[in-house]
C-alpha cells in the first residue's frame, strides 16, 4: 500500500476556547517509507575509514547510527504530519503549532509512531452584513485663509531675525540675561540651572515657552531695558522640580530682534517648485484637499472598526491575546513615562492600565478576525504593486535604499506584518465602499 494512501489516525480535543489537543497516530506502514529514507541518507552520508561513500553495509549503520536515524525519522514524521492534520481539519492557525513534551517518544522501526501537538486556532465567525452599515462623513471645502494659512506657515519657517530698535512685540527674539531668586532646596541642582540663570542667551516671545509666561510678560521691552518678571510654573511643567513653584527673575534686555519674513518672489517659488504664486496657492489647495479627504476616509475607518465588531464576543486565541496585550501594556507605560513619571506613579495605574490593554487586544483581535474572513470571503489580496509601494515608503521614512529597506523588512521578519496590515487597511476600505456612506453638509459660518 502506498504511503500517500494510508490515513493518519488524527483524535481532536479541544481543551479551551481556540485550542484543540491533536493525538496524531502515524501507522507503522506509512512510517516505513521515512525511515527507508533516513536509512538510505545516512549510508551516503556517513564516512567511515575502509569503505567509500554510499557503500557501507546497512546493518554496519544500523548498530552505530541507529539512534540518529531514529530522532531524524521522528523529527520529520512529526512535522509533516503535523502539517498535514492541520490542512486536513481544515484549521487556520492562530501560532505555531506546540509538541506536548510528555508525549514524545523516539520512533521505533516496525511500530506506530504516535504524538500530541497542541494547536491555536482561529475561531468561526460570522461575517456580518457590512453592506447595511450606515456611516458618515462631513462634506469639506478648503478656504482662502485655510491657503494664507499654510503659506504663512511656510514663510514663518523660513523667517529670519534683524536688530531693532523698537520695542519687542510676540514673535520678536530677544538677546538677555536673567537670573532668579533661587529657592534653598534648588541651589544645587544641575538639572535646572539653566532655566534658573542665564547670560547672553536668546529668548523667543512665541510658543513653546522655555519660561512659562515670558512670551507676554517682556512684550514691550528695549534694549538695554531690565525687568522684574514673577514666573509660575504649572503643575504638569516638563520639569517636575519647578512644578507649581512661583520664582522671581531679573531680566537684563540686550537686543531685540524682529522677524522677517521672506516675499513671495521668483526665488521663494523656485524652492516651493513652481513659477507663479497662483500655481502655489493651487498645489497649497491640493494638498488641503488630500489631507482633508484622508481625514474623512479615516472617520469611515473608525466607524466601520466600531461596527465590525459591535455584538462580536467570540473568544480570541489565549496566546494571541497575551502579546497583544503585553505589546499595549508596554505602549501604554512608555507613553506614560515620557511625561517625567517615576516607577511608583505606575504602578499605582498599572492595574487601571492593564484592563484597558486587555479591553483594546480584545477589540483588536477580534476585528482583525472579522476583517480577514471577508477580505477570505470577497477574495482580496494584496497585490505585488501595493507591497512595492509601502516598501518604498518605509525607505523613504527611514532614509534608506528600497532594496537595503527590503531586506531588512525580510530579515526581521517584519514583511509579513506589513502584509497583513495592507490586507486589513485594503479590506477596511472595501467594507467602506459597499456600504451606506451619508455625507453631512459643510456648516456655513454665519
Amino acid at each position: 500500500m502506498e504511503n500517500n494512501v494510508i490515513p493518519l489516525n488524527i483524535v481532536a480535543k479541544e481543551t479551551a476556547p481556540c485550542c484543540v489537543t491533536l493525538t496524531i497516530t502515524v501507522p507503522a506502514e506509512r512510517s516505513k517509507p521515512c525511515y527507508d529514507g533516513m536509512v538510505r541518507k545516512a549510508i551516503k552520508e556517513i564516512k567511515l575509514p575502509g569503505f567509500r561513500a554510499g557503500k557501507i553495509p546497512k546493518s554496519m549503520v544500523l548498530k552505530r547510527y541507529a539512534g540518529q536515524i531514529n530522532a531524524e525519522t521522528s523529527e520529520k514524521l512529526t512535522n509533516d504530519s503535523v502539517q498535514e492534520a492541520v490542512e486536513q481539519e481544515k484549521y487556520q492557525l492562530a501560532s505555531s503549532p506546540k509538541l506536548v513534551d510528555s508525549s514524545i517518544k523516539l520512533y521505533e522501526p516496525g511500530k506506530d509512531f504516535s504524538f500530541e501537538v497542541m494547536v491555536e486556532i482561529l475561531p468561526e465567525v460570522k461575517v456580518p452584513d457590512y453592506a447595511a452599515f450606515q456611516l458618515s462623513k462631513d462634506a469639506f471645502e478648503v478656504k482662502k485663509d485655510e491657503v494664507d494659512k499654510m503659506i504663512n506657515s511656510w514663510l514663518e519657517q523660513r523667517a529670519s531675525y534683524e536688530k531693532v530698535e523698537s520695542a519687542a512685540v510676540q514673535g520678536d527674539m530677544l538677546k538677555a540675561t536673567y537670573c532668579s531668586e533661587i529657592p534653598e532646596d534648588l541651589k544645587e541642582e544641575k538639572k535646572c540651572a539653566y532655566i534658573l540663570n542665564a547670560e547672553n542667551t536668546w529668548v523667543l516671545l512665541k510658543s513653546p515657552e522655555m519660561l512659562p509666561g515670558v512670551s507676554t510678560a517682556l512684550v514691550g521691552v528695549k534694549a538695554g531695558d531690565t525687568k522684574d518678571v514673577t514666573i509660575s510654573f504649572p503643575d504638569d511643567f516638563y520639569m517636575d522640580l519647578l512644578r507649581g513653584r512661583s520664582i522671581a527673575y531679573h531680566f537684563t534686555i540686550h537686543e531685540v530682534q524682529a522677524k522677517k519674513l521672506p516675499e513671495i518672489n521668483e526665488e521663494f517659488l523656485k524652492t516651493a517648485g513652481v513659477k507663479t504664486e497662483e500655481e502655489l496657492r493651487k498645489g497649497v489647495e491640493d494638498s488641503l484637499k488630500a489631507q482633508k479627504n484622508y481625514e474623512q476616509q479615516n472617520k469611515l475607518r473608525e466607524q466601520v472598526r466600531a461596527a465590525l465588531i459591535s455584538g462580536q464576543d467570540f473568544a480570541v486565541p489565549p496566546s494571541m491575546f497575551e502579546r497583544m496585550k503585553a505589546s499595549e501594556l508596554k505602549r501604554a507605560k512608555e507613553a506614560f513615562m515620557r511625561n517625567d513619571k517615576k516607577e511608583e506613579d505606575w504602578k499605582a495605574k498599572e492595574k487601571e492600565e492593564e484592563q484597558n490593554a486587555e479591553k483594546v487586544a480584545s477589540d483588536n483581535i477580534r476585528r482583525s478576525i472579522v476583517l480577514f474572513a471577508i477580505a477570505d470571503q470577497e477574495k482580496l489580496q494584496v497585490e505585488q504593486n501595493e507591497i512595492y509601494q509601502a516598501v518604498q515608503s518605509i525607505a523613504q521614512q527611514q532614509n534608506m535604499k528600497f532594496d537595503v529597506a527590503a531586506k531588512a523588512l525580510q530579515k526581521n521578519g517584519a514583511i509579513n506584518g506589513l502584509m497583513e496590515e495592507l490586507l486589513l487597511n485594503k479590506t477596511l476600505d472595501f467594507v467602506i465602499s459597499k456600504a451606506n456612506v451619508v455625507e453631512a453638509k459643510a456648516a456655513v459660518a454665519e
